[in-house]
């Protein structure tokens, strides 16, 4: 069984049963990703997409990760900041060929879809925690 939690959440769930730290073998904890290397990871979702990304994204993703970082705090999602800047960018991208009647033979990704992809995420609440199901017998 493998357990995925921020550090400070590591040693609550250790002291939830007084027997689960001598039945944990090993923690081993990993390093944030940098700016650069959640560029290269960005990129890469968008490869495994089928969209190219132009280099002149690189500094505008770079700081949008060091803001959302600062920003977030221990809310940080590391890579998960990157797919929901992807799907963000792929939107806005979707967006403005459809509204510029652009037929595309490579897709692309360009600042300005980035861009619009960092403002929706700005702009997008702060949320703890979502509950999903159901409401039975009303809305």
């Amino acid at each position: 069984v493998i357990f995925a939690l921020y550090p400070g959440e590591v040693e609550d769930f250790l002291k939830l049963d007084a027997g689960l730290c001598s039945r944990i073998s090993r923690v081993v904890s990993f390093e944030d990703y940098s700016e650069k290397e959640l560029w290269y990871i960005t990129r890469q979702m968008c490869k495994d997409r089928g969209y190219e990304v132009s280099e002149e994204c690189e500094e505008m993703i770079c700081t949008y990760m060091r803001e959302r970082r600062i920003m977030l705090g221990e809310e940080f999602g590391n890579a998960r900041e990157g797919r929901k800047l992807v799907e963000a960018a792929v939107i806005a991208r979707s967006l403005r060929c459809y509204e510029e009647e652009v037929v595309e033979e490579k897709l692309w990704l360009t600042a300005e879809d980035f861009s619009y992809g960092i403002q929706s995420l700005y702009r997008e609440p702060e949320k703890k925690s979502r509950a999903i199901g159901f409401v039975v017998g009303g809305v």
